[in-house]
């Protein structure tokens, strides 16, 4: 029997970049449509591009673009009855609803961080197109699933994307409440104080450091005294959930003095904040058969945020990246 795969965020997701609308935010060849500008948002030609795909998958053909993804599945199944009911499932003739919206489509930023991918590419472009026309006509075209929509902001800081607000007025307006944002916190943002009572936030600042002097290293910026405050603005308000985020930076940040201070900021919020720890992205961005050697005392770093967080009945979570370093010692592209 023929080969037959499906994708879960094909079917759900629609990420909005700078040039392009993408249907995945795993995959950075994932097939898209171009965007020119604002009256570039074809809504047919970019909901047809996704039928057309989930089509191919469909009938066993990976696109070009998708191989070597590890989002799609195999449908392994040797029953045909099953298979069909299992396809009707994930392909039913009509596109499922969508219910993730990434708003990546604007990229600047007041900090310079030093890791930022978007830094070390000049990439920091102007927003392009607005996102906000194409979402008002997805939702007067019942194809989003309001109940379970979750909204990511994640493109440069959001203070500067333009019609941040206006997009949360539309999702407050047809009731969606889950919204994601990764912010560097050097701006307040009282779009989330006006919208709180109505949206759960989950916020995420990436601090990084616990003194002003290596953060304002990392951040290339002096606002470390203005992130702090914006904290605890943040940590103050209801139905806002905050991650204070720790890159590890060989050489820069990883030492226990800066780390013991990074936790007692976190420990002046009165421990209103989950704790993120991660490693430094450039660290594993490698070319395939190259390998990143962790130096040993990351481990007594983590093991001093871990500890602490458990003493406080923090939330704390380790990424995928460092979780592989730490129990192997080594990062190494495949």
């Amino acid at each position: 029997m023929d080969k037959s795969y499906y994708c879960p965020k094909l079917e759900k997701t629609l990420n909005f970049l700078p040039q392009e609308i993408k249907y995945c935010c795993s995959c950075a060849t994932c097939p898209g449509v171009v965007i020119k500008d604002s009256k570039n948002l074809e809504k047919e030609k970019i909901i047809k591009t996704k039928k057309q795909l989930i089509e191919m998958f469909k009938n066993g053909i990976i696109p070009t673009k998708c191989r070597g993804c590890t989002e799609y599945r195999e449908i392994k199944e040797e029953n045909s009855n099953f298979i069909k009911k299992l396809i009707g499932f994930f392909y039913p003739k009509e596109t499922k609803k969508i219910s993730h919206l990434i708003m990546n489509h604007y990229k600047q930023c007041e900090c310079k961080c030093i890791y930022c991918t978007e830094i070390i590419n000049h990439n920091l472009k102007k927003q392009n197109y607005n996102a906000l026309p194409l979402i008002k006509q997805l939702f007067e075209e019942k194809m989003i699933d309001k109940k379970n929509l979750t909204v990511e902001f994640q493109g440069g800081n959001v203070s500067l994307l333009t019609e941040f607000e206006d997009i949360l007025e539309e999702l407050s307006k047809n009731k969606c409440k889950n919204i994601i944002i990764l912010t560097n916190g050097v701006q307040y943002l009282p779009a989330v104080e006006k919208y709180a009572s109505k949206m759960n936030f989950r916020l995420c600042i990436s601090l990084d450091s616990g003194t002003k002097e290596t953060f304002n290293k990392i951040k290339r910026i002096d606002a470390f005294d203005k992130v702090i405050d914006n904290i605890k603005k943040f940590t103050s308000l209801q139905n806002v959930e905050l991650t204070l985020k720790y890159i590890t930076l060989n050489g820069i940040n990883d030492n226990i003095n800066e780390i013991k201070g990074f936790l007692n900021i976190v420990k002046e919020t009165e421990n209103k904040v989950a704790v993120a720890f991660d490693i430094d992205y450039r660290d594993t961005f490698l070319t395939p058969g190259d390998k990143f050697i962790a130096p040993e005392h990351y481990k007594e770093l983590y093991k001093e945020v871990e500890e602490f967080c458990k003493e406080n009945n923090i939330l704390y979570t380790i990424q995928p990246q460092l979780k592989t370093v730490l129990k192997k010692g080594y990062y190494e592209q495949s």
